[in-house]
């Protein structure tokens, strides 16, 4: 649904190092302080993992959601979850736990995100452009985040 890649979305800055998850107390924090997450939204998250991306741990090192967090998104119905680390599972989860968890419920995971550093402010509006590919279950993306 077109819905789901034009969105309100929310950044949360979780600055992670290798191995690290992100928590659902990380998500529950950032509510805390901001506000609830709102149903059908997008949920972005700024690790910093971007910075690694030349050394040859980027691929199985990077932090990623825990189940907890993938459940308590998923949970809230959320539309869209992007990370900038290649990876929304932890590099060590080889059962992909967290695309498991996204899948079964048709939320969109978008991963690779570059220049979240630049968003400031919480709340942004996020469209996400795949190419249009017959029989596939991923694509490339242009990500663009509009912020007020």
């Amino acid at each position: 649904s077109l819905k789901k890649l034009v969105s309100e979305a929310v950044l949360i800055k979780s600055k992670k190092k290798s191995g690290e998850s992100i928590t659902k107390t990380d998500i529950q924090k950032f509510e805390k302080k901001h506000g609830k997450i709102d149903d059908f939204s997008s949920v972005v998250f700024y690790t910093g993992w971007q910075i690694n991306l030349q050394k040859k741990h980027y691929f199985t090192k990077n932090p990623g959601l825990s189940v907890s967090a993938a459940k308590y998104l998923a949970s809230k119905k959320i539309s869209l979850v992007g990370i900038d680390s290649p990876s929304i599972d932890m590099g060590t989860d080889s059962k992909f736990s967290v695309h498991q968890i996204f899948a079964k419920r048709g939320m969109l995971i978008v991963e690779n995100l570059t220049n979240l550093e630049k968003i400031k402010p919480s709340k942004f509006h996020l469209v996400v452009l795949p190419l249009k590919l017959k029989n596939a279950t991923g694509s490339p993306v242009r990500a663009i985040a509009f912020v007020e």
